[in-house]
């Protein structure tokens, strides 16, 4: 059944279906960014990064003066017997 195409005609078949594959995928996510490189192409300025705010994924650094560490003897455990079920602890 598969004698009929070579190994270059699937592996060029191939070839291009990841093409085009990754083309959607570059143009649906990074539309944006690629209009600005073409827009500084067209005006003769430098490829930089696209104008705009940048979004900060996780924020700024901000240093808690509340929080303290406690030390291993500062530690306390429960005495309650661990192999009770959970009911009979309440």
């Amino acid at each position: 059944m598969l004698t009929s195409i070579s190994w270059l005609q699937y592996l060029q078949a191939l070839a291009i279906l990841i093409a085009g594959y990754y083309s959607v995928v570059i143009l649906l996510y990074y539309r944006i960014e690629l209009l600005a490189i073409l827009q500084r192409i067209k005006s003769g300025k430098s490829v930089q990064e696209p104008d705009g705010p940048r979004k900060e994924v996780l924020g700024k650094i901000a240093v808690d003066h509340n929080d303290h560490s406690l030390n291993s003897e500062e530690l306390e455990f429960s005495q309650e017997d661990l192999n009770q079920p959970i009911e009979e602890n309440l």
